[in-house]
């Protein structure tokens, strides 16, 4: 229930945000600035919050995530009423979001094992994945009458009541049941065991590599969704709401088509055949000259984001021992946020010199190169052993 309040409220904030900052500058590359600020420094926060989840209350981690959160808000409020909010505001509130964003996440990625039995990870995965994408649908519904009536303030204010709704339902969570307390601090070294494991696992490493680039080549494609709706389309904030709804609507078809029990191989099957879809989509929409059409490739840009994001996480899941999984996903949660940062960043940058749509099909073009170099290997690279710690964990 909170994380479902939680969430509206940062796709809230994401919609606004967006379209503030295309009305204050018609930018592309700031449009690619701002996304890199949400999720770029989480990075080095990171890096410092895995050890300290695999050691310390994950909830409470969590709990004071969301008061910090709550507190942005506030201020974003704050700015808008007194009409004082400006892009460099912008940029300095999304840097705070970037950074409470790194210590929550890993805390928020490890804990489902600790909650669910492993048969059941990759249906709570998915659960947890349309839980996101109903909100970012909800998210740009909430947002847009509010950006169309410009009272944004009122748009910054719910989001402020669901991060603090969230804290709320928190404090009602002790310790984590299910799985073993955290380990003592002392018991809970850097990233040297992590970072050998990974080298160790093949597959691991391969998909953890996969995951990397379509974060950094195909996943940017909706930060440039303002410029879309308003310059191809001509559809302004509804356009531009729209497409963003569409992309949740198929995603949230994708979490519950990846629902139930898999095997690992089927997972990287997942991971394999969604990812090309996934940047095929990017093309397709790239050259899409229709507005219909457009709205019916982000419908399957969000079904292939999600399967290929569950079978994904739910494979790491399952091959990570419970003692160092914060630290894993601490890694996981740098690919996820790093790399659509830098690509969004690099994706807007290239877009205000070659045009969006060559920016758009050359992102999509070398992401289908790095699926074709890596699908034999991933499919070959220890199947055995992938089962044997499934089954194991």
């Amino acid at each position: 229930m909170g994380n479902f309040m939680s969430l509206a409220a940062i796709w809230v904030v994401r919609i606004c945000v967006g379209w503030i900052t295309w009305e204050l500058t018609h930018s592309k590359t700031w449009l690619g600035v701002m996304a890199f600020a949400e999720l770029g420094p989480s990075v080095l926060v990171s890096l410092y919050a895995g050890p300290l989840a695999d050691r310390r209350n994950r909830f409470e981690m969590l709990r004071a995530g969301q008061a910090l959160q709550t507190a942005l808000a506030v201020a974003l409020v704050a700015l808008s009423m007194a009409k004082a909010l400006n892009v460099w505001w912008l940029l300095a509130i999304l840097l705070g979001f970037s950074v409470i964003g790194g210590f929550t996440l890993p805390a928020r990625l490890s804990v489902a094992p600790s909650l669910v039995p492993g048969p059941q990870l990759a249906t709570a995965s998915a659960i947890g994945s349309l839980t996101l994408n109903v909100t970012r649908m909800i998210g740009p519904m909430l947002a847009a009458p509010m950006l169309y009536f410009d009272i944004e303030w009122a748009a910054f204010a719910l989001a402020a009541l669901g991060f603090a709704a969230n804290a709320l339902c928190l404090s009602a969570i002790g310790a984590e049941g299910g799985g073993p307390p955290p380990a003592p601090a002392a018991d809970v070294g850097g990233y040297g065991a992590v970072i050998r494991q990974i080298a160790g696992d093949r597959a691991l490493a391969l998909i953890l590599s996969l995951q990397l680039a379509l974060g950094g080549l195909v996943r940017p494609l909706t930060d440039m969704f303002p410029a879309y709706a308003d310059v191809m389309f001509g559809q302004s904030e509804r356009g531009y709401t729209a497409l963003i709804s569409v992309v949740g609507v198929g995603a949230m078809i994708g979490a519950v088509i990846a629902m139930g029990e898999t095997t690992c191989r089927t997972m990287r099957l997942q991971v394999l055949g969604g990812s090309a879809a996934f940047a095929a989509s990017m093309a397709a929409f790239a050259v899409s000259q229709q507005f219909a059409i457009a709205l019916f490739i982000c419908l399957i840009f969000g079904l292939m984001m999600t399967i290929t994001g569950v079978a994904s996480t739910t494979f790491v899941q399952l091959r990570t021992p419970r003692d160092r999984l914060g630290r894993v996903m601490s890694i996981y949660s740098i690919i996820f946020r790093l790399a659509p940062a830098l690509g969004a960043l690099l994706l807007g940058a290239m877009a205000d010199s070659v045009g969006l749509q060559a920016a758009s099909l050359g992102f999509s073009f070398a992401a289908l190169v790095c699926i074709a170099l890596v699908w034999t290997p991933l499919l070959r690279a220890n199947a055995r052993q992938a089962e044997g710690s499934a089954a194991r964990d």
